[in-house]
């Protein structure tokens, strides 16, 4: 990976992306998940050649009478999420770090969950190592 596109991505992200953990009760599907949107492809093209994961989709229309059309970068399973983490780490700022670690912990925490409920007679997945 190329460093001075990896601190590009990271700036790029440290302004415009989020991070989240989700988890449905009724799917019992956990999923950790990385957003960036904007008007502009090329731009969302270039953050995932960086990365080197992801995909890019859209164009979408806007919603509540704003006019144009935008395009969504996203990571939605856990081996990319970590894979993201691992590349734009040591560029980005405090507050997209804490970003990351509140995701890993939702994941891991409701894994951990998952994994008692499997052994009293439920199902779930089995929580994944996110750092190594």
């Amino acid at each position: 990976m190329n460093v001075i596109e990896l601190a590009w991505a990271a700036g790029f992200y440290d302004g415009e992306g989020s991070s989240i953990y989700r988890y449905s009760d009724s799917r019992r599907q956990r999923c950790l998940q990385i957003t960036i949107q904007q008007n502009h492809r090329e731009v969302l093209d270039r953050f995932k050649s960086a990365v080197g994961v992801g995909r890019v989709n859209g164009p979408y229309p806007y919603n509540r009478g704003r006019s144009g059309e935008y395009y969504s970068y996203q990571v939605s399973n856990a081996a990319g999420f970590r894979k993201v983490v691992r590349a734009l780490w040591p560029f980005l700022g405090t507050e997209k770090k804490r970003q990351f670690i509140k995701a890993m912990r939702g994941f891991v925490h409701d894994g951990i969950k998952l994994r008692a409920t499997r052994r009293q007679g439920g199902y779930g997945p089995i929580p994944m190592k996110l750092v190594s």
